[in-house]
């Protein structure tokens, strides 16, 4: 084992000596009223600033007198014993000043250490403050750690910092952060309409672009109707008035909300929910055999997953069909009578009372709180319409299409229901049918060519 001293060690003591003893300084720094005798070569060697000044041929460097504005002279001797000594300067009560110092002088070692005193005493009451300082001095991994601290705590933030001080581009960024992980929605929501509210006239007019942030479909029907839909806010903005009409919709009519299912953020990845594409369909094995197979596609992990698998063997030509956040399928080769439900909330099939006319190769749309199904196949075309209640859980006739047909296709716009084309017995067909679930009034017109297996697509009531 080495019994020498470190000699890194006797230099740093030595050099500690020195500016105690104020041998050999060769720098005079000038604050306010107050000088400080410095060695150039230990500014240098630790700060940037120093350096470049030193190496610029600047008044500074030729007469080795430095003026420095805007730093308190106890601030600055704190920022010499750190560099001389080594000492831990750093507290709860000067670590702001010495940030500032620090980044201005490019002291790197200094800066770190700040941070890393920050970052270790970081809290719900103090992180929107780290986050607006670690942005005004570039600090990036403070910035990280004060941000994921906000973004992970945001009803704590709320409850104990006062949001409303943050500027708009601060507070949106926020908002529209993937990341943000609050209890309810009602806290974003709350959030938003206290900071346009504290200073209305100049915040009033970035209101909409606030509220498009927050995921008005994760908020209770009874939070929508009673104070959004009231608020005076909401109902100045035409644009947001008809966004929360359409959440409102999305609760009051289950057999439409997929229609928001295409909308960007309608949940928060944190918030519990996951949106799946879900597909169901049917599987060719090696051996030859075939299976149906319900998987989903999440847009959280990005990536497919096998969901529960449907129970039975219901063949191929099955219609399917959503409600709410549950789907429903019905007939199929094998079961022609079969009506089974997946269960998001339980996740898990269940049976369902059976088609009164079993079919396949049918179309299948839920309209207001029922599904109905339409045409298909069983020993010749069909031209049947059955309405299955969702509560009472029963399946009755309510209609005859014009024309029999199977393999067509099948969209809702309002209470009507329009199904595209179709084998008609042997033959393919170019007509528009029409059912009004109100009325129970059949409606026909034409394609300009014969389709069948056509695909609908309706999108925001078109």
């Amino acid at each position: 084992m080495n019994s020498f001293g470190n000699p890194h060690s006797y230099l740093v003591e030595g050099i500690r000596r020195m500016y105690n003893e104020g041998q050999y300084t060769d720098i005079t720094i000038k604050i306010t009223n107050q000088t400080f005798q410095c060695h150039s070569l230990v500014l240098s060697s630790v700060s940037a600033y120093f350096e470049a000044m030193f190496n610029s041929g600047m008044k500074e460097s030729r007469e080795m007198t430095v003026t420095l504005h805007d730093i308190a002279p106890d601030m600055f001797r704190e920022v010499l014993n750190f560099v001389y000594s080594g000492k831990d300067v750093v507290d709860s009560n000067n670590v702001g000043d010495l940030l500032q110092i620090s980044t201005m002088l490019q002291l790197v070692c200094l800066t770190e250490k700040c941070e890393e005193f920050m970052i270790k005493n970081i809290d719900s009451e103090n992180c929107l403050n780290i986050w607006k300082v670690s942005k005004l001095h570039n600090c990036v991994k403070l910035k990280e750690i004060s941000e994921l601290h906000i973004l992970s705590n945001f009803d704590d933030v709320i409850e104990n910092c006062d949001l409303v001080q943050l500027e708009l581009n601060e507070f949106e960024f926020l908002l529209k952060n993937k990341n943000l992980r609050a209890n309810t929605e009602e806290t974003v929501c709350t959030a938003v309409l206290n900071w346009v509210s504290f200073d209305l006239d100049a915040r009033e007019e970035r209101f909409e672009s606030l509220f498009r942030c927050i995921r008005l479909t994760s908020l209770p029907l009874e939070y929508l109707l009673d104070i959004l839909d009231q608020h005076p806010l909401v109902q100045k903005n035409k644009e947001c008035f008809k966004l929360v009409r359409n959440a409102i919709k999305y609760h009051a009519l289950p057999a439409r909300r997929q229609d928001w299912s295409c909308m960007e953020g309608v949940y928060r990845h944190t918030d519990g929910h996951e949106r799946i594409l879900s597909v169901v369909g049917r599987r060719s094995l090696m051996d030859g055999s075939k299976v149906n197979e319900f998987i989903g596609y999440s847009f959280q992990q990005k990536r497919w997953m096998a969901l529960q698998n449907i129970p039975t063997n219901i063949g191929e030509d099955f219609a399917v069909c959503s409600f709410g956040d549950d789907v429903f399928v019905t007939g199929g080769t094998e079961d022609v009578h079969s009506c089974i439900q997946y269960s998001a909330k339980f996740s898990q099939w269940r049976k369902r009372k059976p088609l009164n006319v079993g079919r396949y190769r049918h179309c299948m749309v839920a309209v207001r709180e029922s599904l109905y199904v339409l045409g298909g196949y069983n020993f010749g075309t069909l031209g049947s319409i059955e309405e299955y209640d969702i509560h009472s859980e029963l399946w009755k006739p309510v209609g005859e299409l014009y024309q029999a047909v199977d393999a067509a296709s099948a969209a809702v716009v309002g209470n009507k229901i329009y199904i595209f084309g179709g084998w008609l017995g042997a033959q393919e067909t170019a007509a528009i049918q029409c059912f009004d679930t109100i009325s129970a009034l059949l409606y026909q017109s034409f394609f300009p060519s014969k389709t069948m297996q056509v695909y609908e697509i309706h999108c925001y009531g078109r």
